[in-house]
């Protein structure tokens, strides 16, 4: 949904519509066909809009006459047709919208307008006490109660948090973001694992005396037992 362009198109249907010249319904037809691009639901707003606005226009008239004479030398009598718009969207269509959609309407003009506008109209003093005088000289006090103060009264809470919205967007104001929340970190129970026996060291092996050769004549018949048993030989002999 093009917000701006909506409200654009009703603010100009409005500021193009003259009562001499043609009929509600001729105007606003002859409106649309300009618009070709428009789709159907965006036809039955501006035709819903435009034809509560010139219907209620006395409505209309008590708050915007009570506005130019508050705030009359900051506001441009020209734009008159664009607060009307939102005063007919917010007394009449807002339970239909919801605060989603009037959020975004409101948001796509300029801030300064809105905020001026909407911190008037959506006054509870004002809205209880001589806007609701004003209309009461128009309408039954029954309708009144009924069908304008309390639907706007139930979502005043909420329009007021809008309306200071646009205030801090003024002031340049931005909202400290909320501490990230530290959770407790769950952590598994640190069981005392028991200690392993120490392993006896192992007593050094005593190392070898290195290996020495015999030598060779270790193993060699002595000469002395040599000579011993040739005389036993030579003895023998003569003895035969």
């Amino acid at each position: 949904m093009n917000y701006k362009g909506l409200i654009q198109d009703c603010v100009a249907v409005l500021n193009s519509y003259n009562p001499v010249t043609s009929s509600v319904e001729e105007h606003v037809n002859s409106y649309i066909k300009k618009r070709p691009s428009l789709d159907e639901s965006d036809h039955t707003f501006i035709v819903e809009v435009f034809s509560g606005c010139i219907r209620y226009d006395n409505i209309m008239k008590v708050v915007m006459d009570g506005f130019f004479a508050k705030d009359g030398r900051r506001v441009l009598r020209s734009e008159k047709n664009l607060y009307i718009v939102f005063a007919y969207i917010a007394l009449f269509r807002l339970d239909e919208l919801g605060m989603s959609h009037f959020r975004k309407f409101v948001r796509s003009q300029d801030v300064n307008k809105m905020y001026r506008f909407l911190n008037f109209f959506l006054n509870e003093k004002n809205l209880r006490t001589w806007i609701r005088d004003e209309w009461n000289k128009l309408y039954e006090s029954t309708f009144v109660q009924t069908n304008l103060i309390s639907p706007i009264l139930s979502w005043l809470p909420e329009l007021q948090e809008l309306i200071e919205q646009l205030s801090d967007r003024i002031a340049n104001k931005v909202k400290p973001k909320k501490p990230p929340v530290h959770t407790t970190d769950i952590k598994a129970f640190n069981i005392t694992q028991p200690r392993p026996r120490a392993v006896p060291m192992p007593e050094p092996i005593p190392k070898l005396k290195k290996f020495v050769a015999t030598a060779p004549k270790i193993f060699e018949e002595p000469k002395e037992l040599g000579r011993i048993a040739h005389k036993k030989e030579i003895n023998r002999r003569k003895a035969e």
